[in-house]
C-alpha cells in the first residue's frame, strides 16, 4: 500500500483529507507542525520510502486517485477542482518514485529552495526534473472547499502572485 504524507497548516478540511486517502486504500500520515514548508519537504524526501504521495491537506481525493497512481510516472501531479478558482487545475497529490526523490536531495539546502515562497515548484523546475515531471489529466478531488477563514489563503496566494475573485469565493462560501 503506497502511503500518502499530508502536510496541513490546520486547515479545517484535514480529517476528512486523511480519510479521503485511507477509504481509497491510500495509507495517509499527517505531517502537520508549525515549521515552514521546506523544512516539512526536507523532512519528507529525507526520511519517506519512495515511492509516495505528497498531498495537501486542503484537498479531498475521490475514487480516482487509484487511476491516477496506475498511470503515475517518475513525479507526477493530477489534476482536480480547484475551489477558489471554479476550475480544473494541478493539484497538490503529488506522486514521487525513488529515481525523483534521489535527484531532489542534493539540493535540498540549495539557497533558493529554502527561501523559495514554493519550494516545491522550485525542486519540479530543475533542469535534471525535465522529463520526469508528469502532469496526468485525471481530475482526482476537490481543493480549496470548506475553507471558511480566508485571511491566511489570500495572504498565501497574494504573495505567489496568484490572483482570484475573492468576493466570488466569499459569496460561494457563504451558501
Amino acid at each position: 500500500m503506497i502511503q500518502a504524507y499530508v502536510f496541513s497548516i490546520g486547515e479545517p478540511t484535514t480529517d476528512l483529507c486523511l480519510e479521503a486517502l485511507n477509504r481509497n486504500g491510500i495509507d495517509a500520515v499527517l505531517y502537520q507542525s508549525p515549521s515552514s514548508f521546506a523544512e516539512k519537504y526536507k523532512t519528507l524526501m529525507t526520511t519517506a520510502k519512495p515511492p509516495f504521495l505528497r498531498v495537501d491537506a486542503d484537498i479531498i481525493v475521490n475514487h480516482r486517485v487509484q487511476e491516477y497512481l496506475e498511470k503515475a510516472l517518475d513525479w507526477s501531479c493530477p489534476y482536480g477542482w480547484v475551489w477558489w478558482q471554479q476550475d480544473l487545475q494541478p493539484i497538490s497529490v503529488m506522486y514521487y518514485s525513488e529515481k525523483v526523490v534521489e535527484l531532489i536531495k542534493p539540493h535540498l539546502n540549495d539557497e533558493v529552495f529554502n527561501t523559495a515562497v514554493r519550494p516545491e515548484q522550485y525542486m519540479w523546475s530543475l533542469p535534471e526534473m525535465q522529463g520526469k515531471n508528469h502532469k496526468i489529466n485525471i481530475p482526482v478531488g476537490l481543493k480549496g472547499y470548506g475553507v471558511r477563514e480566508l485571511e491566511p489563503v489570500v495572504s498565501r496566494k497574494n504573495a505567489r502572485g496568484q490572483s482570484y475573485d475573492w468576493g466570488w469565493i466569499v459569496e460561494l462560501n457563504n451558501l
